[in-house]
């Protein structure tokens, strides 16, 4: 937080007012949470971009991973339960561990070929092994709709085996997540993880919804795989249940299997598990296909040749609108079950090898193909006599060995990885277990799953991992929620600024030759990115200027020893440079004083549309920009504006258009980049400008107040050019010498000969931007003495 003198408790109620949509999708949160991705999966060479998105639709995605990207949809049902947004965050993040842990540790080139292969008729890696010989037909089944290509046998197949699939890689993934991550990362998984378990319906509620057996299948898998049991409060036994324990031990066992292709054959054999009730979902979808029936054929044989083809037009429609219905159905059904589909937002960066098991082959084509390589080698034996000596079979033995001894040492690693998954796998699902009520109407109570989540006493396994995980979470959401809330407090605040100003123009004669104008002001009230990196990406060379002009002027505007103290009533000495002076104060003092003398200063740009030309816009620009940067840093009060001319909307009124980039007393402090916004326009009537700024100057205290105009030739207004305009500007010169204004003219182009004319001893030339510093130091020094 900041500590600015801001109206806190103003701040506070612009925080409480914030909504999810603003939070959650703003660019602070998603560079927050483009962050942790980053801390998360970290390879050289590799930077995760994260997407926030809101999408409230019911088809919406919860999160997807790609190769170098993680999209987030912030209003998900699961984050939109939690209700304060610090639980939100919390969820939010959560999912990032997720969808980073399948950039972590899941196989995403072999998920796209084990989808694919259905389609192909094959199932990748292998087919399933049936166990008993209703598994065994249950295969043939499978193999045969399949192979034919069937449409709806192939969508409901390949939809189960995904979504099983990706239960069972949810889970792993979340899993490792939870270990290697036990802060922030960890309390957001299992948070989702609740509330995922807590909102799946019983199966004595589904059945009463007359959901399909496959739903409640699906939906049983998730639970027991999340939480190693189901909520079955009413004490439901039967057939789904049955068959749910004809399946726990395939998934407890892909679940503590660090092999990834261990998790796709998990898939494969539940498919033979819960093949009743995809098949019964097969046969529905046929039902629906012969629903429609094709248009009646005509009796008469004798129709006509359009008619024939109007009635060849009606079966193609026909066939298609039984296809939708057949496809609908399908969709339906699975918008019913918890169990996504898995969703890759790209393809992934790295294809990676495809492991030489996968080739998706039945029985009968190993067959085929192990006697072909029978017959090949047989044959190569026949044409060669290979001789070998004792020591080759010694070199072999050796070689088997050594292969042998590495395989053992490998697989006793992956047991023990595997003994420790088990554990880890137990205490996950307790986490879990511990934030659902078992009974009827048991609700999750909001921050009761975050205490139980970091009050775990469990034992987790400490990784060579540098730190603890994420662990500031809602720490960053109050950052962020407060910057947030600053930042549109700074715009409320500006807009009352450029209120103010707006105010103080009816307040203003511009006299005689400017009253047929109307004065508008601008100011920027929320500062573009690009004025920021347009301002970072400044020579250093700048800073340097800065930072010479500083130094030269700091010995006049603040001397440490032995000074004149000026502009006074009653002295022993009169300055002749004051005798302008209406209020009398023309004498000085010398004075020894720490402090030193105040100023005010403020700089004019003219933003004709001439100032194109060249690089005088830039000179102008940089000018402001230096003046702007020697004045902050020396605490010298400093305003910064640019001027042009408009017309309305009838071209029958000119405007003369102000632009207000730094200001006294700079609400937000970003007037640097605002001054980046210098751009030329369209004619300049520099006597209305000098006159609006020179009364922003007269309200400030300080006793030496300095004005810069920086334009590239003589004022080229409507009816405002010439002898007249040149004699305003003198008139106007010396009009705000007498307020104690003193007016300096910075030269740019060719025009310096009649601005020179105008402001004489004001002129500077700065066609050299690099001489800037030393001429404007001499001609304050001149004016000063």
């Amino acid at each position: 937080m900041s500590d600015k003198g801001y109206d806190r408790s103003r701040i506070r109620d612009i925080k409480k007012k914030l909504t999810n949509r603003q939070v959650f999708t703003s660019r602070a949160f998603t560079k927050n949470m483009e962050k942790i991705a980053n801390s998360l999966v970290w390879k050289s060479g590799k930077k995760i971009k994260v997407v926030m998105d809101w999408d409230t639709s019911p088809s919406a995605i919860v999160a997807v991973t790609g190769g170098k990207r993680i999209r987030i949809n912030a209003a998900n049902e699961i984050t939109r339960c939690f209700p304060t947004k610090e639980l939100k965050t919390e969820s939010l993040v959560g999912l990032l561990g997720h969808e980073c842990g399948h950039q972590k540790y899941t196989a995403m080139n072999l998920l796209s070929q084990y989808g694919e292969g259905f389609g192909k008729g094959k199932i990748y890696p292998r087919p399933p092994v049936p166990e008993n010989e209703k598994e065994s037909e249950a295969l043939e089944e499978i193999k045969e709709f399949l192979q034919t290509g069937d449409k709806a046998a192939v969508s409901v197949i390949t939809g189960t085996a995904l979504r099983i699939q990706n239960v069972l890689e949810d889970q792993y993934t979340e899993m490792r997540m939870c270990d290697e991550y036990p802060g922030s990362i960890r309390k957001g998984i299992l948070m989702n993880a609740s509330r995922q378990i807590e909102s799946l319906p019983t199966v004595t509620q589904e059945i009463n919804q007359h959901h399909h057996g496959l739903v409640i299948m699906l939906n049983l898998i998730l639970g027991y795989a999340r939480a190693g049991e189901i909520n079955n409060w009413e004490g439901y036994s039967g057939e789904y249940l049955d068959c749910l324990n004809n399946c726990t031990e395939i998934i407890d066992e892909s679940i503590v299997n660090v092999d990834k292709v261990e998790r796709f054959r998990a898939a494969n054999q539940l498919l033979l598990k819960i093949w009743d009730y995809m098949k019964d979902m097969i046969e529905k979808m046929h039902e629906k296909e012969q629903e429609a029936k094709a248009p009646g054929e005509s009796e008469n044989q004798e129709e006509t040749e359009s008619q024939g083809e109007t009635e060849n037009q009606g079966e193609v429609e026909s066939q298609e609108n039984r296809q939708e219905e057949a496809e609908q159905l399908l969709e339906d059904l699975f918008s019913q079950t918890a169990a996504l589909m898995p969703e890759v937002d790209e393809e992934p960066e790295e294809s990676g090898e495809v492991p030489e098991d996968w080739d998706g082959k039945w029985e009968n084509e190993e067959e085929n193909q192990d006697e072909t390589e029978e017959k090949d080698e047989k044959e190569a034996q026949d044409q060669e006599k290979p001789v070998e000596s004792a020591s080759e079979e010694a070199d072999e033995t050796s070689d088997y060995m050594e292969e042998s001894a590495d395989e053992d040492s490998s697989s006793q690693e992956d047991g023990q990885e595997e003994n420790l998954l088990e554990a880890l796998l137990q205490l996950f699902r307790d986490s879990v277990r511990l934030n659902v009520s078992q009974e009827e109407g048991g609700r999750f109570e909001g921050a009761s799953v975050c205490e139980a989540a970091v009050g775990e006493s469990a034992n987790w396994k400490d990784n060579d991992y540098e730190g603890n995980g994420y662990l500031n979470a809602a720490e960053d959401m109050n950052r962020i929620l407060y910057n947030m809330a600053e930042e549109k407090y700074e715009k409320e605040k500006e807009k009352e600024v450029l209120q103010a100003l707006k105010r103080q123009v009816e307040t203003i004669n511009f006299g005689d030759y400017h009253s047929g104008c109307a004065i508008e002001i601008h100011r920027i009230d929320s500062v573009s990115a690009q004025c920021q990196k347009m301002y970072d990406s400044l020579s250093p060379d700048i800073l340097k200027l800065a930072r010479r002009l500083e130094e030269e002027m700091q010995d006049i505007l603040y001397p440490d020893g032995e000074y004149m103290e000026k502009n006074l009533h009653i002295g022993k000495r009169i300055d002749g440079s004051r005798l302008y002076r209406q209020d009398k104060a023309i004498f000085m003092n010398k004075r020894i004083s720490e402090d030193g003398g105040q100023a005010a200063i403020g700089v004019l740009i003219d933003e004709s549309g001439s100032m194109s030309w060249g690089d005088r816009i830039t000179y102008g620009r940089l000018t402001a920009l230096i003046i702007y940067k020697v004045c902050i840093n020396m605490g010298v009060p400093v305003i910064v504006y640019g001027h042009s001319t408009s017309y309305d909307s009838s071209y029958a009124e000119e405007i003369v258009d102000l632009y207000a980039y730094a200001e006294f007393d700079s609400i937000d402090g970003k007037d640097c980049y605002r001054i980046m916004d210098i751009s030329p326009r369209g004619s300049n009537r520099d006597g209305a400008a000098l006159r609006y700024v020179g009364e922003r100057l007269k309200t400030r205290p300080e006793d030496l107040k300095l004005l810069f105009l920086v334009s590239d030739g003589q004022p080229a207004a409507l009816n405002y050019s010439g002898d007249l305009a040149k004699e305003d500007l003198r008139s106007l010169k010396t009009e705000l010498k007498r307020e104690g204004i003193l007016l300096f003219a910075a030269a740019i182009g060719d025009d310096q000969q009649v601005i020179e004319d105008i402001y004489q001893e004001g002129f500077i030339n700065i066609s050299d931007l690099s001489m800037l510093p030393v001429r404007i130091v001499k001609k304050i020094v001149s004016y000063l003495r």
